[in-house]
């Protein structure tokens, strides 16, 4: 039987990864992606892409007899409210975490990092996108300095923030420390009345050394695509 539930795809800077119900995974290449096409029987996919590697067009190539809806940023829909004039140089990852956000804690301010190539973060009052920040992610921070700096050694983190005894240990605690610093401040001058919410494929080491309470979402944007589709979905 074809399935009436939608293959959610998130097309990021290093990899695609799906979701389907309860379901997640990441995919190398088109061949995976037949595959798990063919497993749960898609009929539809909802797309989220910041690079061009899959478009709305590739996916209808390969897969001409499946809908595919790509996740596109709109001021109000599910009454989110953007801080951007131009909504369309929001990234759309970032939307749909705040979707996401939103649809965990409707009301009171939420702040949503999500730690991948870029680190980015959101602030969301009730439903109102107050502002954010980007700045380099932490793999991101630690390949610049060590094409910039050749007598630094490339660094593989492996989590603390505290005074580090050697060149990897100074580098690596460093980046997280600088991180972690402003996260707590973004959250600082809302007096506790915030829900923080960490995504991407670094928020463990962010979460282990992060001062306030906050709730790890792996799949943060999942939700918001599925908060996307059924926004969509009722609207016809």
């Amino acid at each position: 039987m074809v399935s009436d539930q939608p293959l959610f795809l998130d097309s990021g800077n290093t990899r695609l990864k799906w979701g389907y119900k309860d379901r997640t995974g990441s995919i190398e290449d088109s061949s995976e992606l037949t595959a798990l096409i063919r497993q749960f029987n898609i009929s539809n996919i909802v797309l989220a892409s910041v690079t061009q590697k899959w478009t709305p067009a590739t996916l209808s190539g390969l897969f001409p007899s499946i809908l595919v809806r790509s996740a596109i940023v709109e001021q109000g829909l599910d009454g989110l409210m953007l801080a951007y004039k131009d909504e369309s140089s929001l990234g759309v990852d970032r939307w749909l975490n705040m979707l996401a956000a939103m649809h965990h804690s409707p009301t009171g301010f939420k702040v949503v990092v999500s730690m991948g190539t870029a680190m980015t973060i959101d602030v969301v009052d009730s439903n109102r996108h107050i502002g954010g920040y980007i700045v380099p992610g932490l793999l991101t921070q630690a390949k610049s300095l060590h094409q910039n700096a050749s007598a630094l050694p490339m660094v593989e983190f492996s989590g603390g923030a505290e005074l580090g005894g050697n060149t990897q240990d100074c580098i690596n605690h460093g980046i997280l420390r600088s991180a972690v610093a402003l996260v707590e401040a973004t959250v600082a001058p809302l007096a506790g009345q915030a829900m923080v919410f960490v995504t991407g494929g670094d928020a463990g080491y962010l979460s282990n050394s992060l001062g306030v309470e906050h709730k790890v979402n792996r799949n943060l944007i999942f939700d918001g695509l599925k908060t996307y589709w059924l926004a969509k979905h009722r609207d016809g």
